[in-house]
């Protein structure tokens, strides 16, 4: 069976907005899908993109549908079934030659669109999914610079503002590293930062702080299921970005263009 692809220009770190759902173009197209219950939940779920194809390990539809709309925040997510929150699924996908090699030939950001595009399909053909865009006013944080200045200094680095000036479509490169207590980024902008604290704190993060640029850090803080107290205790989220990189989080309400589920049934068989 085929799963359709369109080709987009996205950012390798995802806007603050969803990404619309857009048609299936032709010639772009997975040759083999596998959906399979997992056998084991309980473990953690993995999605790994690739370059001949797509994995998911332990996934479920909620999860799927953050990774194929660019979602930080699962709340952004509304409709779907208490099944599509808790059955868990691995998914093997891999295009044919010609696709393949096309995918070669694609920057980072084609890439990533090309992967977003594809699970769309996978999820509208395997799982029935049908979804719209429904903007709503939300609760949202805003990241912006703290009374002491931003405390992060440019790389040395010919490239900087290049890599990470502030463009039009929220365009991204660098990477983003998530550990329980830290996030560690290299030639990651603050945009990025914060479309991925979301993901930390539950709610939408816009980045209302000025600065361009590409920038190398370590943030560490207290996991949410920390003991509070203590000498050696670490500091929250919310102060560590004070503190440590000269940013702050101010709590506004913001529109937010949310992914609303009309459709989604079980997967069909092999």
């Amino acid at each position: 069976m085929r799963i359709g692809l369109a080709l987009a220009a996205v950012a390798v770190f995802v806007s603050t907005a969803a990404a619309q759902q857009t048609p299936p173009a032709k010639g772009a197209e997975y040759e083999v899908v596998s959906v399979r219950p997992t056998g084991d939940k309980t473990g953690n779920m993995m999605i790994s993109p690739k370059l001949d194809g797509y994995s998911a390990t332990g996934a479920t539809v909620k999860f799927m549908i953050m990774d194929a709309y660019g979602l930080k925040n699962q709340d952004l997510i509304s409709g779907l079934p208490r099944w599509a929150s808790d059955d868990r699924f691995d998914v093997q996908a891999r295009m044919d030659a010609e696709m393949i090699e096309a995918q070669k030939r694609l920057t980072p950001k084609e890439r990533y669109s090309a992967h977003r595009a594809m699970v769309q399909a996978l999820l509208a053909d395997r799982f029935q999914l049908k979804v719209h865009m429904d903007e709503k006013e939300m609760p949202a944080y805003a990241l912006v610079q703290s009374k002491g200045g931003f405390k992060l200094k440019k790389p040395e680095s010919e490239d900087f503002e290049k890599s990470g000036a502030k463009l039009p479509d929220g365009t991204r490169g660098g990477m983003l590293m998530y550990r329980h207590d830290s996030i560690t980024g290299q030639m990651v902008s603050i945009d990025a930062l914060a479309q991925n604290l979301g993901m930390n704190l539950h709610r939408q993060v816009i980045d209302r702080s000025g600065i361009i640029g590409a920038y190398d850090f370590t943030l560490k803080f207290a996991p949410e299921d920390a003991p509070t107290g203590g000498v050696e205790a670490a500091p929250s989220l919310f102060t560590a970005l004070e503190e440590q990189l000269g940013l702050k989080l101010e709590s506004i309400r913001a529109k937010i263009e949310t992914v609303v589920v009309d459709r989604v049934e079980h997967p069909t068989a092999n």
